[in-house]
């Protein structure tokens, strides 16, 4: 038996690795996709720049984006574990010699929303930067560049 709760304590800490990898790889996604979209619409902000939308604004701007961003993946991800939560358990519980008979994947509203405002936190983290930057963004040397 204590071999057994070994290998359980061995196989969470793996499942805790791989998720805190998964939330950084999503981390980085948002951090490319923002850096990239701010690339293409650097004219555009320099544009509201110079129609007199304030630094915060286009902070405010960028971190919705970053937000909204995070909520689609999140609700995306939700969504995919729901659907292949139950086939994946099954097929574990097929492998391995020692499992419970009843069934391991609990949804409770709590785990939902806490797993949820982890990645929209994950995300408005990971936009920070592209905020920052698009709000330093100069109207006249970025304008210039576009012509």
């Amino acid at each position: 038996m204590g071999a057994f709760l070994n290998m359980l304590t061995a196989v969470r800490s793996l499942v805790l690795c791989l998720a805190v990898l998964a939330l950084v790889i999503s981390g980085l996604t948002v951090f490319n996709t923002l850096l990239g979209s701010l690339v293409e619409r650097a004219g555009e902000l320099a544009i509201l720049r110079a129609l007199g939308a304030g630094r915060l604004q286009l902070f405010g701007l960028v971190a919705i984006e970053s937000g909204i961003l995070a909520g689609a993946g999140s609700v995306l991800g939700l969504l995919v574990a729901a659907a292949s939560g139950g086939v994946l358990e099954g097929a574990m519980k097929r492998s391995l010699p020692l499992a419970p008979r009843g069934s391991l994947l609990e949804w409770s509203a709590g785990a939902v929303v806490e797993a949820a405002s982890l990645a929209i936190g994950m995300g408005l983290a990971a936009g920070l930067y592209p905020c920052w930057l698009a709000s330093r963004v100069q109207p006249a040397p970025a304008l210039k560049a576009e012509a």
